[in-house]
């Protein structure tokens, strides 16, 4: 970013922050775009990435005042909206469905829930955890797998192997923090919470 783009913008935080909704404009054609498309590449949804667009750029309004300090002014509005993308999670109706849908992946899915969207990253995050788990230690992935595709508890898994519970345990707990570390470098930002929810029925 050359130097007179950062005084510009600068220029236009101290503007803002004085209460200027033309310098707020100005900034909001300036970066809709890249803040559109991190919610976008987060969520694979239009709808979701434009309400968290809209919800950065509302804070930003908020917290004008607090923000004449910022330098760089791209990448603190890239971390605000990796925070605004994990609070509207939270509290989305879709990512209680794909939990579910994570807790029971041959289960029942209702009509309302089994939108094409929520199938698509579904069966993403389903082909990168088979992925990740085909990369596991040959006594891990059979630990994982008894336990996931079988639906064993420790006890029997470890019957099955021949093994302790505490042994067992720690292969399972050692998968899971594999695939968790693989799905963060491989997957999206959605992807790693939706792991999070699946990571639940283990224990």
């Amino acid at each position: 970013m050359s130097n007179q783009v950062v005084h510009n913008e600068q220029d236009l935080l101290m503007r803002m922050a004085a209460g200027d909704t033309v310098a707020f404009d100005t900034l909001f054609r300036l970066h809709w775009d890249h803040v559109y498309s991190v919610a976008f590449l987060a969520s694979r949804s239009a709808d979701f990435a434009k309400d968290v667009a809209q919800e950065v750029f509302l804070w930003v309004w908020k917290e004008r005042q607090q923000m004449t300090t910022v330098q760089n002014i791209r990448g603190y509005l890239y971390q605000a909206t990796r925070n605004f993308i994990l609070r509207k999670l939270k509290r989305a109706t879709i990512e209680e469905s794909y939990k579910r849908s994570l807790s029971h992946p041959l289960g029942y899915i209702t009509q309302a829930e089994a939108t094409p969207e929520m199938n698509a990253r579904l069966k993403e995050l389903q082909q990168l955890i088979e992925a990740g788990i085909r990369k596991l230690p040959p006594q891990q992935q059979r630990a994982f797998r008894l336990s996931r595709e079988q639906g064993l508890s420790h006890e029997a898994i470890a019957r099955e192997m021949g093994l302790s519970g505490h042994t067992v345990k720690d292969y399972i707990v050692k998968a899971l923090a594999f695939l968790r570390k693989y799905i963060t470098q491989y997957g999206d930002i959605l992807l790693v919470c939706l792991f999070a929810g699946y990571v639940k029925n283990f224990f």
